[in-house]
């Protein structure tokens, strides 16, 4: 298995009524692809220096990321993927505060 750290422009992103879903625990495996992508999603960070999305997400699919895309990678544009070591994302963007704050703020 292997893991990616995840970047893309959140403009069109996740539609608000998929992220109350995600915050609901409504959007759960298998509508979802799975409990790796809700994990990945419901920590997505949001970087303000690049306006990026970002998160790490291990992979299990040929070609690469290819249920996510079924699932909401379509909903993004411009994506960037690089190969990383499990937990090293979460590592990077720990500081970074959630893109659902920042997308949805209360």
């Amino acid at each position: 298995m292997a893991y990616y750290l995840i970047r893309a422009p959140p403009d069109a992103g996740l539609p608000p009524e998929q992220h109350n879903q995600l915050s609901d625990g409504e959007l759960e495996p298998p509508r979802l692809s799975g409990p790796a992508l809700t994990v990945a999603l419901r920590g997505t960070r949001f970087d303000a220096e690049t306006g990026n999305a970002v998160w790490e997400k291990e992979n299990y699919c040929r070609p690469l990321l290819a249920q996510e895309h079924n699932a909401v990678l379509d909903n993004f544009d411009a994506i960037r993927v690089k190969q990383i070591s499990r937990g090293d994302g979460w590592k990077e963007i720990k500081v970074l505060p959630s893109l659902w704050a920042h997308s949805h703020p209360s």
